[in-house]
């Protein structure tokens, strides 16, 4: 845990509930944390409406936990069923998308999203 992450958490301790989650917040950001809410674009039933992710990040990766989801080898609650990587030169999604399965991670290359790839549209160059 870096120092001052340590500081700014027992200084939230000490402060009401606006203040003390704002200190906590910034020592998440520090530390390279962060929570979002995502919310269903198309269900309306309110038990799904929302779901809370944890983001994290180091020099390996960022990782996506959703809550309640995970993989194979952790445990409830800390698992991280994707993953954003940059690996042997090439930039991919790690994806285990079936906690019953040790062994299963699907890889998704980002290599054809890279944006000097893009092919020109012959049909704009017609235009002008």
């Amino acid at each position: 845990m870096i120092p001052l992450c340590e500081e700014l958490r027992q200084l939230a301790d000490d402060q009401d509930d606006a203040l003390g989650d704002l200190l906590k917040r910034a020592a998440d950001a520090i530390e390279g944390k962060l929570t979002v809410t995502l919310t269903d674009a198309l269900d309306a039933d309110p038990d799904r409406l929302e779901v809370e992710c944890r983001i994290t990040a180091d020099p390996s990766g960022i990782y996506i936990r959703p809550a309640g989801y995970g993989d194979f080898c952790s445990a409830d609650g800390e698992g991280c069923p994707v993953m954003l990587e940059y690996y042997n030169g090439e930039m991919r999604v790690a994806v285990w998308p079936n906690i019953n399965e040790e062994d299963r991670v699907d890889i998704i290359s980002l290599e054809g999203a890279k944006e000097d790839v893009r092919e020109d549209d012959e049909d704009d160059e017609d235009d002008d």
